[in-house]
């Protein structure tokens, strides 16, 4: 059997087979505009030649994916959100009193070019009560530390949950119903009233805020750990049937570029304990089913960043590049043979013995 390296211009160097008919993709954040592209045709027409897929009034708007347990239409040039999951954007209002999300869902349902429909729904989330307090970042150099967990195929509800710098989580429990109303293409803003909202302290050594995210897949917080020069990503079960419970499942070393080491660790090199980011360009740390992947950029000198993408499944060691002279935030290196097809960890069950 024949190898070859095929090569993600905008992402990662990443070990396929050369048969293989998979497809790759990226999503990428230019300007104000977000972009989904097939790696290979990365530098030919995308970002700056294709319309975006998103374009949001903030340049930092995070994202993540969820997932549907029902068949979707193609959302962009054969990317299928039934295999890979569904774009989620959300709006972090750095200056409300009480914390405040608009979250932003391409419909899966539909397909978008279809006159009419509905491309992103549009709902809002408040703390009306302060139960999580004054636990959210309000610095604009900061990032709201978390996403939407969404899991319709296995999870019982759908969470937004946050990491504080602090070590306090804040997990906003959700009915999947509640989450695809209003209409972003017409400003129909939708709040929905969360069903359960929990605060709880959670300390883990050597976390790095504020790389913290959610498998989707997994069903899992995920923390990214660094000890002394190394890397790794810790995932805890997210127990449906125990919110407030905190057990450690899983641990994946995120070793650097064997022959260029520094490449990975230089953004770590933070000066009085912590990491200073541009407000402009904030770091992503995102997780797929034990495939891990994260995007910082450079705080000193011309747009230089790093991108590193792990997954066991297809290789062993790191993927890490520099990235020189490019001003874009990456996100996401998505392919199907990366992805595992498990249950989560901890979804709902009637019977409290499973976890035991």
């Amino acid at each position: 059997m024949k190898w070859c390296f095929c090569f993600s211009i905008l992402i990662v160097f990443h070990l396929q087979l050369c048969n293989s008919s998979s497809i790759s993709y990226v999503f990428t954040q230019h300007k104000y505009g977000t972009h989904v592209c097939k790696s290979g045709d990365y530098w030919s027409n995308c970002p700056k030649r294709t319309d975006p897929i998103f374009k949001g009034d903030k340049k930092n708007m995070p994202m993540n994916l969820g997932f549907l347990n029902f068949p979707s239409d193609k959302f962009y040039d054969d990317y299928n959100m039934t295999e890979y999951g569904f774009p989620i954007f959300y709006e972090y209002f750095l200056y409300e009193k009480k914390l405040k999300i608009n979250l932003i869902i391409a419909n899966g349902k539909q397909a978008s070019d279809k006159q009419g429909s509905v491309e992103y729904f549009y709902v809002t989330l408040i703390d009306e009560e302060g139960i999580c307090r004054e636990t959210r970042p309000k610095s604009e150099k900061e990032t709201l530390s978390g996403a939407l967990y969404l899991n319709q195929k296995f999870a019982k509800y759908a969470y937004f949950i946050y990491q504080s710098s602090s070590s306090s989580t804040c997990i906003l429990t959700i009915k999947f119903e509640d989450l695809f109303q209003g209409d972003y293409r017409t400003d129909e803003l939708v709040t929905i009233k969360p069903k359960e909202i929990i605060l709880t302290e959670r300390t883990v050594q050597n976390f790095e805020y504020p790389f913290f995210t959610i498998d989707p897949i997994l069903g899992t917080y995920v923390y990214l750990l660094k000890n002394g020069n190394k890397l790794s990503a810790v995932h805890y079960i997210i127990n449906e049937n125990d919110l407030t419970g905190f057990d450690k499942i899983l641990s994946f070393q995120l070793p650097p570029d064997a022959h260029k080491p520094e490449e990975t660790m230089w953004p770590f090199k933070e000066e009085n304990g912590h990491i200073e980011f541009k407000s402009d360009v904030l770091p992503v740390f995102t997780s797929y089913g034990n495939s891990t992947f994260f995007f910082l950029r450079s705080t000193v000198g011309n747009s230089a960043g790093v991108t590193g993408f792990w997954s066991p499944k297809q290789f062993e060691g790191a993927n890490v590049q520099a990235k020189k002279n490019d001003d874009r935030r990456h996100f996401y290196f998505l392919d199907f043979d990366f992805f595992i097809n498990v249950e989560p960890y901890g979804k709902y069950v009637e019977s409290r013995k499973f976890f035991q």
